[in-house]
Formats: structure tokens, C-alpha cells, sequence
């Protein structure tokens, strides 16, 4: 019986020990790589929603290798979640219910089939046992809708909530740009003046020192305002 309270404070110690590291792990992931649980699920959901031909795509031109980088970041994201955490999130599970969609409908084009087509995209970013039990996931939570009357998919008003929002939540919406404020305040005001030399009429303000005249072949270049004396 002693050996055994023994075993079980060594084991309550070195469970204490693991999860206090686990915890500094964590932390010092999210300080490392700049990212958390929640946002490693948001863009592992985009990359099953659209493919991670969108990853590599829109790492050409910024990689050497797109393909390998494309997998090092998605292998960067995975250290964040667990299974889980993945079926359990409205926004994966509505990834997945797209990417499906998809699957079938291109499937329909070109006569493949389309649980071939989902399964191969879960592979190409998660390791076969996780892509194999998110497929299954996946499937089994279609079938309780279809025997519940409900569609696959929500309805649009409902996928566009979702696509904003996960966008919004990642703080990737594109924000406008500010124009550029013009070099003279919008309440100063101008004259229009006459070259003394040439007549072409220059704007000027309280502000303009020097009166350069604009028509190319006139060489009037005095300061401004004029002297009483010039003509």
C-alpha cells in the first residue's frame, strides 16, 4: 500500500510537472509562430474549404518552394489543435460541409467520385488518421441532417455570415484606404493670378511665396505677392 501512495505522488508530480510545461509549450507557441487555438482552426477550416491549391498558389512568388511551405505552415497550425477541437467548431464543421459540396458537384463534371475527391483533399492536409475520422465525422453528422429533414448545406445569407465573420475574426477584411490628404487645406482660400508677363492665371494662396509661372516658354519667376513697383 505504500509503494503504491508512492507511485501515485510520483505520478500526481510528474502530471503536475507535464502539464505546467505543456502549458509554457503552448505559450511560447503562440509567441513564436503568432497564433493560437482559434485561429489555427479559422485557417485550417479556409484551407478545407478551398483546397490547399490556394495555399500554394498564393505562396508563388514568395517561396522558392510554395508546396513545402504550403506544408510547413500547415504543419505549424496542427501543433495548436486536436481532433476535437476541430469537429467541434461551427466554423470547421461548416468547412466541411462546402468542401463537400464541392467534391460533389465537381465529381458530377467530371465523373469521379466524390468521396474519393473529399478524402483526397482531408489528405493533403491532415495525416491520414485525422482526415480519415474527420471524413467519417463529416459524413455521419450529413446523414443525422438528411434524417432529419435538413439540408447540407445552410442557407447563403447563413455561408456568408460565416465567411465574414471567420474573416473579420482573423483580421484579414480588407481595410480602406485612407485617401491622401491634398498639400493645401480644403478651407484655404485661392486666386486665380495672371502672369504679369504672359497672362497665363496661376491659383495661389496666402501660403505662396514664390509666383513660377506654368507655360513652358515663359520664364517669369518673381516673389509673391508682387511689389507695388512690378507691372
Amino acid at each position: 500500500m505504500k509503494a503504491e501512495g508512492l507511485n501515485m505522488e510520483k505520478r500526481s508530480f510528474w502530471e503536475l510537472a507535464g502539464s505546467i510545461f505543456f502549458e509554457e509549450l503552448s505559450k511560447e507557441r503562440e509567441r513564436v509562430f503568432k497564433i493560437n487555438k482559434e485561429k489555427a482552426i479559422l485557417y485550417l477550416s479556409i484551407f478545407v474549404e478551398n483546397g490547399i491549391e490556394t495555399l500554394i498558389d498564393a505562396l508563388k512568388g514568395k517561396s522558392a518552394n510554395p508546396k513545402e511551405e504550403a506544408g510547413l505552415a500547415i504543419t505549424k497550425l496542427l501543433l495548436f489543435v486536436t481532433e476535437e477541437n476541430l469537429k467541434q467548431n461551427k466554423f470547421f464543421d461548416t468547412a466541411l460541409r462546402i468542401a463537400m459540396a464541392k467534391d460533389a458537384v465537381r465529381g458530377d463534371k467530371e465523373g469521379l467520385d466524390h468521396g474519393g475527391l473529399f478524402l483526397k483533399r482531408l489528405y493533403d492536409i491532415f495525416p491520414q488518421r485525422t482526415a480519415d475520422s474527420l471524413f467519417l465525422h463529416a459524413y455521419d453528422r450529413i446523414k443525422e441532417d438528411a434524417d432529419a429533414g435538413k439540408p447540407i448545406l445552410p442557407p447563403y445569407e447563413e455561408l456568408k455570415r460565416h465567411s465574414i465573420e471567420r474573416t473579420k475574426l482573423l483580421n484579414l477584411e480588407t481595410t480602406a484606404k485612407t485617401p491622401k490628404p491634398s498639400y493645401r487645406s480644403a478651407g484655404t482660400p485661392t486666386d486665380k493670378i495672371p502672369c504679369p508677363e504672359c497672362g497665363t492665371e496661376k491659383r495661389v494662396d496666402k501660403t505662396t511665396k514664390r509666383f513660377r509661372c506654368k507655360k513652358p516658354d515663359c520664364t517669369f519667376d518673381q516673389p509673391f505677392p508682387f511689389s507695388k513697383a512690378q507691372p
